[in-house]
């Protein structure tokens, strides 16, 4: 599949990044000609009783946290986390890095499945409906 460079969509997320297991709703905008993305997560944080806002912008090489709630931060990340611009969905175009793995159904969709083929431990497949991402999965 090849994803259109300007994409967006609401999602749904499972992450271990915070050293515990946090679900929940957020949204994903990509503009690979701009270099630029957003991630948004709403999180329950450890003592607090209310969920904040967690937005991650990168934009070309740099890269800006701002966690809500009633102590709002905004900070370039200089040391952990994702540094610069990378297109989430490219290598799927890509027939050399690319395996077609069949199809399945996620939240009722039928999907085209496709892996990364890397020789590190981090595994990421997309599920497509023809160009539309349906699920990424990094793990």
């Amino acid at each position: 599949p090849t994803v259109p460079a300007r994409f967006s969509a609401p999602i749904n997320y499972t992450t271990f990044d915070t050293g515990f297991l946090q679900t929940g709703k957020g949204f994903f905008a990509q503009d690979a000609d701009e270099k630029a993305m957003r991630v948004e997560t709403i999180r329950h944080t450890l003592g607090m009783d209310l969920p904040s806002n967690v937005t991650t912008l990168i934009r070309g090489n740099k890269s800006y946290n701002m966690n809500g709630g009633d102590h709002a931060i905004c900070r370039q990340v200089a040391f952990f986390g994702q540094q610069q611009f990378d297109d989430f969905f490219a290598w799927a175009a890509n027939p050399l890095i690319s395996e077609y793995r069949g199809k399945r159904v996620v939240a009722g969709r039928v999907c085209s499945l496709w892996y990364l083929l890397s020789t590190t431990q981090t595994r990421i497949s997309l599920c497509a409906e023809g160009n539309a991402p349906v699920e990424l999965n990094v793990t």
